[in-house]
């Protein structure tokens, strides 16, 4: 797992989506990002993974699990 921060505008999304493309053709990479608010919703980048994973991760989310249930 990596994590990019960063000020808005410098190049965040840019770097993750050339790494992406880099890598071997079949290699799984997920991406996910924080929402623009002054409060992000609590595990939004877990969430926009779990919907690009699917499977267990995807149905805890899609159930409404608590944050708890889906970090583990």
């Amino acid at each position: 797992m990596v994590l990019v921060a960063g000020e808005a505008g410098i190049g965040k999304t840019c770097l993750v989506r050339h790494f992406v493309e880099s890598l071997p053709r079949r290699t799984p990479a997920f991406q996910g990002a924080c929402e623009a608010f002054s409060t992000p919703h609590p595990l939004a980048p877990l969430v926009d993974v779990a919907g690009q994973a699917g499977g267990e991760l995807a149905e805890l989310v899609r159930a409404g699990a608590e944050p708890i249930a889906v970090s583990r």
